[in-house]
């Protein structure tokens, strides 16, 4: 898994542009996003954009004001929750209802399930997955309440094998940014970008074979 997601990672960055967006997004915020901060809800909308929501252009001043007037309990209920590796300890479903409920409410200004994924993960980085149409059709889950909290467990048995590959380096789940030189990247966020590699951009990743090869072409090459 760990390898996996190296080479997913590394072409993740090649294949599009969303590293360069999000990281321009995270400057605009001090890397503290604040729904309460104009500006901030204005590069929140800029960035989803970036990201491809493909939010209504006539909507995003509306969007904008009605992110304001978002539940108070929203930001506080996802930072309130722990990061990625520790997930088991609550209720998936909690997240689930978030997730969906901010979709609805956010339904007139263009938002759908990825957007709100995508804000969500904004809010917090470290816990939300964010997902698109392509990681939902992979797997067969269907734009309903109950969808994200599956989704969230196939997540969480991949954390549980990268927990397993960094253990045999005698490392942890936070090393792994610094591993693959992403210093910057959350879990989350390197989790998403393996699975819109592997199955929204269809890439099947080379196998321990292949990679065999390729290594051994390059000893020769050097030789």
């Amino acid at each position: 898994m760990l390898s996996e997601l190296a080479i997913a990672s590394y072409l993740y960055s090649s294949m599009t542009t969303y590293s360069a967006s999000l990281q321009a997004f995270r400057e605009q915020t001090d890397r503290r996003l604040s729904l309460a901060n104009r500006q901030h809800r204005y590069a929140l909308v800029r960035w989803l954009n970036a990201w491809g929501c493909r939010l209504p252009r006539a909507s995003h001043g509306s969007l904008v004001s009605a992110l304001e007037a978002l539940p108070a309990d929203v930001p506080r209920a996802t930072k309130s929750w722990p990061a990625l590796p520790d997930l088991g300890s609550i209720d998936g479903s909690a997240m689930d209802h978030t997730l969906f409920a901010l979709c609805e409410q956010l339904r007139p200004f263009g938002v759908r399930l990825t957007a709100a994924s995508k804000l969500l993960f904004a809010l917090h980085p470290d816990t939300f997955v964010p997902w698109d149409t392509g990681i939902r059709k992979q797997l067969r889950l269907d734009p309903v309440p109950g969808t994200y909290r599956t989704y969230l467990s196939v997540v969480a048995d991949d954390v549980q094998q990268l927990r397993r590959d960094v253990g045999m380096l005698g490392v942890t789940l936070d090393d792994i940014p610094g591993l693959l030189q992403r210093p910057d990247a959350t879990l989350p966020q390197l989790m998403s970008e393996l699975y819109l590699v592997r199955w929204t951009r269809g890439v099947r990743l080379p196998n321990r074979s292949t990679i065999s090869d390729w290594l051994r072409w390059m000893d020769c090459a050097e030789d």
